[in-house]
């Protein structure tokens, strides 16, 4: 069998250098999950001609048909509209590296490193990340307004000074209204980028740059409040947890959503996460997750059995299974709840125990057949909910007397 070439044998007279992040990392001592090329002296007839599949529309970046690594040919951009789509771009072969890398964001990850490992940092980069400082690279830095975001991430990620030259253009952008036209969804990716223990920071600096309210829906005002901030170092912890580890019935990002929607606005969070979901595509689950958590912050102190299963009913347990001892895992994390994580097991198997058969069984013989069905099944319920009180209570009464006549 004939052994495949690699494509990028197959482009002749190209450069070929690893940029952005993947050069970033690698100059801080850090992994990188993912490696992107920029080529140099190309064009999109020869990448596709060596094998690559050209992906997107929008921009000349290819998929390496093995390790599925970006390549993306040299470009220069420049805007022409509004937003992220407001660019018009210049890719050619004659677009030389120094150019490429000039249109990024910060000097961090404006480096490049060629197939010897020399890195070509022409915006001092290297320099500016020793000295714990993030700085972007030049004035198209204003044209881009989810660069505010990503210049907060990476300076909670990295633990970076923004340079003050960087915030007088962040706020530019800021005051411009440029913010006004971000794409919901890159708002919310950005966001959820941020790692559960940097997502504080990264709160902190865009609230005291004034930056929460250009975000529009997703981070309203009431995310500004001291709640949210609390909340968001609990989640930090729970995500943290050997529970949390333990119970992939929820996703982190889901419990992220719920839980700064209930923290914003506890009295209308399922009808907010409705409104999210829709424009920003947030997970589905994130309106069940925030509706459970606001009933459950509704609950004071120990349920008694009417409640307990009253709540266990509302919130759909029975059909949610795994997703709802999700949500009650969160909602213990956060200390919404006062009750454990077995309590609410506890409750969960106590229910679940109920013969909802053999009471349909018995409805049969009653006047009005199965419409006394619900009743009779919550009713059961609550009884069995009682008896389990009662023996925990006689248990604990005998464990006592054992106490008092051992040796």
């Amino acid at each position: 069998m004939t052994e495949a070439i690699d494509p990028t044998l197959l482009l002749k007279n190209a450069q070929l250098y690893r940029v952005g992040g993947c050069v970033r990392d690698y100059v801080l001592g850090q992994p990188s999950m993912d490696v992107d090329y920029v080529v140099v002296g190309s064009t999109p007839e020869a990448m596709l001609a060596a094998g690559f599949r050209q992906v997107g529309a929008d921009f000349p970046v290819f998929l390496h048909p093995d390790t599925h690594d970006e390549y993306a040919l040299a470009r220069t951009e420049r805007k022409n509209g509004h937003g992220y789509h407001g660019f018009s771009v210049y890719s050619a072969p004659d677009v030389t590296l120094e150019e490429d890398l000039s249109r990024r964001d910060f000097t961090m990850n404006a480096m490049a490193m060629d197939d010897k490992g020399k890195i070509i940092d022409p915006f001092h980069g290297r320099q500016h990340l020793q000295e714990r400082v993030l700085r972007h690279v030049g004035d198209a830095f204003v044209e881009d307004p989810l660069r505010v975001l990503r210049g907060a991430r990476f300076a909670a990620k990295y633990g970076l000074t923004i340079h003050p030259d960087t915030v007088e253009v962040m706020r530019q952008l800021r005051d411009s209204g440029e913010m006004d036209h971000l794409v919901p969804e890159r708002v919310r990716v950005e966001l959820e980028k941020a790692a559960p223990e940097h997502r504080r920071a990264m709160w902190d600096i865009l609230r005291e740059g004034g930056f929460m309210g250009r975000l529009g829906r997703l981070v309203p005002d009431q995310m500004a409040v001291p709640e949210v901030y609390a909340v968001l170092d609990k989640l930090a912890a729970w995500e943290k947890s050997p529970g949390s580890q333990a119970n992939i019935a929820i996703d982190p990002y889901v419990a992220m959503w719920a839980a700064l929607i209930h923290t914003a606005a506890p009295e209308r969070g399922a009808g907010m996460a409705k409104t999210w979901m829709q424009d920003y595509k947030l997970p589905g689950d994130c309106v069940y997750a925030a509706a459970t958590l606001n009933a459950l912050g509704r609950l004071s102190g120990t349920p008694t059995p009417t409640e307990a299963v009253t709540f266990w009913t509302a919130t759909d347990a029975r059909r949610k299974g795994r997703v709802w001892e999700g949500v009650m895992n969160l909602g213990v994390g956060l200390g919404i709840t006062s009750m454990s994580e077995d309590y609410w097991k506890g409750v969960d198997r106590l229910c679940r125990s109920v013969d909802e058969a053999k009471i349909a069984q018995a409805c049969k013989d009653l006047t009005g057949g199965f419409k006394a069905l619900p009743d009779m099944v919550f009713k059961e319920r609550v009884d069995v909910f009682h008896r389990a009180m009662e023996n925990a209570i006689e248990h604990l009464k005998n464990a006592t007397v054992s106490d008092t006549l051992s040796p």
